[in-house]
């Protein structure tokens, strides 16, 4: 079951999730600036995710979870993506409920991790600038 879910995300970045969020953007007929307004991220890295670009992983989490309040998360990650076929799981609210939770934890866990390590960084800079 392991080697079968990293298959389905390998294939899926393959085959750019970034561009599926933007057909799920249009598809809800939002532009990006009125994403970036509802989930307090920028427009420039709205539009780089779109594009596949590398960007901090609490704003990709952030956008996904966004969109699982329109949209079921098992549509956005099926093997056979159609934008067209979005009507038949929009608010698929079980499943969202799960995977939004989940997204939560994963955010939370990633927000105190990089507080332990700015408190590790400063207090490393502290003890240094202390020995000049």
């Amino acid at each position: 079951m392991k080697k079968h879910m990293t298959q389905n995300v390998s294939n899926l970045l393959q085959e750019k999730l970034g561009n599926r969020l933007k057909n799920v953007r249009r598809y809800l007929m939002m532009t990006q600036q009125e994403v970036a307004e509802q989930t307090d991220i920028s427009v420039i890295t709205i539009s780089k995710i779109e594009h596949d670009k590398v960007v901090n992983s609490d704003s990709f989490l952030r956008l996904l979870l966004f969109y699982s309040n329109y949209i079921s998360a098992d549509f956005l990650f099926a093997k056979d993506f159609n934008v067209a076929d979005a009507d038949n799981y929009t608010k698929s609210f079980s499943l969202n409920t799960i995977v939004k939770a989940k997204i939560e934890v994963i955010r939370e866990e990633f927000e105190k991790e990089l507080s332990k390590l700015k408190s590790e960084y400063i207090q490393k800079l502290t003890e240094t600038a202390n020995l000049l």
